[in-house]
């Protein structure tokens, strides 16, 4: 089970980047900001809102906040 989990957390992080890629280009061609801070903050409030058991918010934030700098 843990062998799966872990072939699924490596293919939704590639896939994300993928999408981060994609948008970052989109928004360079069409001369507007890849980053965008409040945008990332009000994503991070709302995955952070309720974070389950397992790791810490502060844990979560710091694993986030690594896969939103992608680009």
């Amino acid at each position: 089970e843990l062998d799966h989990l872990n072939r699924e957390l490596l293919q939704l992080v590639q896939e994300r980047a993928r999408i981060v890629a994609a948008i970052a280009r989109y928004k360079r061609s069409r001369g507007l900001a890849a980053f965008d801070v409040a945008r990332e903050h009000a994503m991070l409030e709302e995955l952070l809102a309720a974070p389950g058991e397992g790791f810490s918010r502060g844990e979560l934030e710091r694993l986030l906040r690594i896969a939103m700098r992608f680009y």
